[in-house]
């Protein structure tokens, strides 16, 4: 067994899970999701139930008795009963960003902790991810007149980062925040480039984006999904040719699973403000970083 702990926004789940699920395919068995850190720190909720994953989340009990065995040798008692199964082997990211090839080598009965924020870790398994990343009921109502009109233009997903990144002065100093002349910059690149593109912007605050953006010709801002249904956003920008992509992981994965030959993804040189982090290994080359 495979045990990923998942925390964070929807991008950050997907990357854990992936991590998850490659070691999990390595040692044919199973994957399980821990979803305990939502309630101990609050602000997310698990995101990845809409898609078509396999791996499944832990009940309570299973929890407790996977917590006891992270802590404890053979012979722990559980319920009374003596569990004599091998501990669980917790495993810790060493260093946000970068690849451990080790942690593919892991043997079974594993417990990982970390973001694990890099596309090498599921490589190999690509293809697979793709799938599982696919939301599993058919778009409705808006979000399917949005998926005809994304599929039958030169679109652009643009995608616009606020929310922590501007009003937590912590995250803020971590993240920094994309400003409008990125994305000025950027819009201009991909017009140059591509004829007829129609740029569709999807932000966590939809208000903003519309001022800032709606005026400019071929613009249109997705604002009617909300935080409960970014599954569906993320699914639309999959289906654009084209990505501009903010320093966030949910575009991040908007651009990579789009996958798209020919495909422009433009992305911010500098991921973080920070210059505790080293982000080198976390663009594909293929990526332009403005």
């Amino acid at each position: 067994m495979v045990v990923v702990g998942l925390i964070g926004g929807l991008g950050n789940q997907m990357f854990q899970y992936a991590v998850g699920r490659c070691l999990a395919a390595r040692l044919n068995t199973v994957l399980k999701l821990d979803v305990s850190g939502f309630d101990e720190w609050g602000g997310r909720e698990y995101a990845l139930r809409p898609m078509a994953i396999v791996g499944t989340v832990l009940p309570e009990p299973d929890l407790a008795a996977l917590k006891a065995r992270k802590s404890t040798w053979w012979g722990r008692l559980i319920g009374g009963l003596p569990d004599r199964r091998p501990p669980l082997r917790e495993v810790c990211e060493k260093k946000h960003f970068r690849f451990d090839p080790a942690v593919l080598q892991l043997g079974d009965n594993v417990y990982l902790k970390g973001s694990w924020q890099n596309a090498k870790y599921f490589v190999e398994i690509e293809d697979t991810i793709r799938d599982e990343f696919k939301v599993r009921k058919p778009p409705a109502g808006e979000n399917r007149e949005l998926l005809t009109q994304i599929r039958s233009c030169s679109s652009v997903a643009v995608h616009v980062r606020r929310g922590d990144y501007v009003n937590n002065p912590g995250t803020n100093r971590i993240h920094g925040v994309c400003g409008l002349e990125y994305y000025s910059d950027a819009m201009a690149r991909v017009t140059g480039e591509v004829k007829g593109a129609r740029f569709f912007v999807f932000s966590d605050e939809p208000g903003w984006a519309r001022e800032q953006f709606e005026s400019r010709e071929g613009v249109t801002v997705v604002g009617h999904n909300g935080e409960h249904g970014c599954h569906e956003d993320l699914r639309l920008m999959r289906e654009c040719r084209h990505h501009i992509i903010a320093n966030s992981t949910f575009s991040w994965w908007g651009a990579w699973l789009a996958g798209r030959a020919g495909g422009l993804v433009i992305a911010p040189a500098r991921w973080l403000l920070s210059p505790d982090y080293d982000t080198g290994d976390l663009l594909p080359e293929s990526w332009i970083k403005m």
